[in-house]
């Protein structure tokens, strides 16, 4: 059973990684010389959102929560 979910798990997270922004992203980002600009690129990527034009530390302080809270779904069974 421990290793149907561990093959779950790893799936997940290889979808999911998909979905990480690439190096040349955050290189492209590095180069931006307003808040303007660099809330134009992250509204072309899956961190877009409304919350992240108002608070963008609150934005991403929940995202990170969602990771954390994801990553406890995947582990609620291990030892």
């Amino acid at each position: 059973m421990a290793e149907r979910y561990y093959a779950y798990a790893v799936g997940r997270i290889r979808i999911l990684e998909t979905k990480l922004l690439p190096a040349s992203f955050f290189e492209r980002l590095l180069k931006t010389t307003s808040v303007q600009e660099t809330l134009r690129l992250l509204a072309e990527t899956d961190y877009s959102s409304e919350a992240l034009a108002v608070d963008y530390e609150q934005a991403f302080e929940e995202e990170l929560e969602g990771v954390y809270r994801f990553l406890r779904g995947l582990t609620n069974d291990a030892p």
